[in-house]
């Protein structure tokens, strides 16, 4: 019978799933644009023996994106 290894992967995704994760006080509030903060979520998983990170494609309003009419 051929062995069989579990596969582990971590969502990163700026302030997660809940729209008002920004106002959690570890959370960043800028967190969906903050480059280090995907850096530093990426070396925990790594840390954790995790396989694979993935990045989820949001869009999102951040600065100098916004125009004014």
């Amino acid at each position: 019978m051929e062995e069989r290894k579990l596969k582990l992967g971590g969502i990163i995704d700026g302030v997660g799933w809940n729209y008002t994760g920004w106002r959690h006080p570890h959370i960043p509030a800028d967190a969906s644009e903050n480059i280090e903060y995907y850096v530093q979520k990426a070396i925990q998983l790594e840390q954790g023996k995790f396989d694979l990170i993935f990045l989820a494609d949001v869009s999102h309003i951040g600065p100098g994106m916004i125009r004014t009419i």
